[in-house]
């Protein structure tokens, strides 16, 4: 028996006597691995595979069997002897003779339950019922009881688990209950009511979560606990909606009208694209002051986006942003301002969009930002560029600088400090890009 377990060695020093058996020595090999068996053995063996005794075969026979032995029986009792039993009729026999110790001369249904720790069938379909149909309650009140009178909950969600199948199966093909004989004809009956009332990715999702489960609560310190968390989850989750059906709900259903017309729109030219964004209504009082400032420049606009903390947008058009041109209107009742850009690829996509919108809020006007293929005047930070090198230029022409770069033939100027009187194109917070362009 369990002829896999031998060494390879001891299949070797095998193999030279079933090559040349004696002729009164029959061998009978028995293994539940038959693949750890070396080819070379099988070879020389006739193989005979047994199969799983069925379900009823087995319940006639421990029935036959408690008659014989003048044991009173239940049907249930018997059916979840040969449902444990597996097919096996050795494991049953086991099973029937353990519970035959335990009962003494009747054999019912909460004797084998107790001994091996299962649950109504019943009362199992009653608890995954509630859970697909959101009755959580329900559920975890029958999750209780059922651990009150000594269920385990790893075999309980095995036994959810098996349950899931069958259903999967009774949805899937629905004449299978004709062949199905483990089951009773009132647990018939309900498994294919419920199974016509739940859908297949409902009980596909259960399946994947009851499967998890069981890990779960085996490595749980608290298996109670773990599934009672796997309930939850399943109750919550295998209600969700089929995104199938979502998805087709979306396309039935008419769609919002969420895009007004701009009738103020100038159409553009040059491959111009012109976005406008509408500002918030807002009160007259609570305008900020900040739309009485004239803006005539860009470094202007990044000043204020700087002050007003946008610090990405303004490092954004400070690096690259080419002004095009750029019109203030704050005459009239609905003043609208113009500015025209040429971004480099290296802006973000939204960058005029979110300019748009953030000058809207801080001047209480509205703006149209119109992205441009001319060329434009260079960056801010091009222009920065292009002064630090004409003042290093400066410079090294200074009599002083000049003789001090004479006497010392390595040294470089890195950087140029102007007094506080002098202005830049450096808008606030860029004070460090002045040094680093300085740095050579």
């Amino acid at each position: 028996d369990e002829v896999h377990m031998l060494s390879t060695s001891a299949f070797n020093a095998l193999l030279k006597t079933l090559e040349e058996p004696p002729e009164h020595v029959k061998f009978i090999f028995a293994t539940t691995e038959i693949r750890k068996v070396p080819v070379t053995v099988l070879s020389r063996c006739q193989r005979f595979d047994l199969r799983r005794v069925e379900f009823t075969t087995l319940c006639e026979h421990y029935k036959s069997i408690c008659e014989k032995e003048n044991i009173r029986t239940e049907d249930a009792a018997i059916e979840m002897i040969a449902r444990a039993a597996d097919g096996s009729v050795r494991d049953g026999l086991s099973l029937l003779d353990q519970a035959i110790a335990l009962s003494g001369e009747t054999l019912t249904a909460s004797i084998i339950q107790e001994m091996l720790g299962l649950t109504d069938r019943m009362l199992t379909l009653d608890l995954l019922e509630n859970i697909l149909t959101a009755k959580l309650p329900e559920a975890l009140s029958i999750m209780d009881d059922i651990y009150k009178k000594g269920g385990s909950p790893l075999i309980l969600m095995q036994d959810l688990l098996e349950l899931t199948h069958l259903l999967t199966k009774f949805r899937a093909v629905p004449d299978v209950g004709k062949t199905t004989k483990t089951l009773s004809g009132q647990m018939l009956e309900r498994v294919k009511s419920l199974s016509g009332r739940l859908s297949m990715p409902a009980l596909g999702k259960a399946w994947q979560i009851l499967l998890k489960g069981i890990t779960e609560v085996q490595e749980a310190p608290n298996p109670q606990a773990a599934a009672e968390m796997v309930l939850i989850r399943l109750s919550y989750t295998a209600n969700l909606p089929d995104p199938a059906d979502l998805i087709r709900k979306l396309e039935n259903s008419e769609p919002e009208q969420t895009i007004k017309k701009d009738h103020d729109a100038r159409p553009t030219t040059e491959r111009e694209l012109a976005l406008s964004v509408e500002p918030e209504i807002q009160k007259k009082n609570d305008i900020p002051a900040a739309h009485e400032q004239r803006l005539t420049s860009l470094l202007d606009i990044v000043r204020l986006l700087e002050k007003n903390r946008e610090a990405l947008i303004a490092g954004e058009i400070y690096q690259y942003a080419h002004l095009v041109k750029i019109e203030q209107n704050t005459e009239g009742e609905n003043p609208v301002s113009h500015l025209e850009l040429r971004l480099k690829q290296e802006a973000s996509n939204k960058l005029a969009q979110n300019l748009g919108k953030v000058l809207n809020e801080i001047t209480g006007q509205r703006w149209l930002i119109t992205l441009s293929s001319k060329s434009g005047n260079p960056t801010l930070a091009q222009q920065r560029e292009s002064e630090i090198r004409k003042e290093i230029e400066a410079a090294l022409k200074h009599p002083v600088v000049a003789e001090i770069m004479e006497t010392f033939p390595d040294a470089e100027i890195i950087r140029i400090e102007k007094s506080e009187n002098e202005q830049d194109n450096t808008p606030p917070g860029h004070e460090d890009q002045k040094t680093r362009k300085n740095t050579g």
